[in-house]
């Protein structure tokens, strides 16, 4: 089971008033690109790096959270099918 969270504990997602929420935006963009050939590991670890290397306009950052358990093996969406 994953469990993935906007931010890390006793902080607060941030979002832009016209596309959303950094987590929301950057999970639809990388599941959209790279689900058909990257496990779900993978997915969440693009997700992070695209959350991380965003900044607020008074420099606030973000660090979203991933929890994992019982997954032993790859995990992918719709393999090999390009969407």
């Amino acid at each position: 089971m994953h469990i993935a969270y906007a931010t890390v504990p006793g902080y607060v997602a941030l979002k832009n008033a016209r596309t959303g929420s950094w987590f929301l935006s950057a999970v639809s963009e990388v599941f959209s690109e790279h689900a058909c050939v990257t496990p779900l590991d993978g997915l969440m670890h693009l997700v992070n790096e695209h959350v991380m290397a965003r900044y607020a306009h008074d420099g606030s950052m973000q660090t979203p959270s991933v929890d994992k358990y019982g997954m032993t093996k790859d995990l992918y969406f719709n393999p090999g099918h390009p969407a």
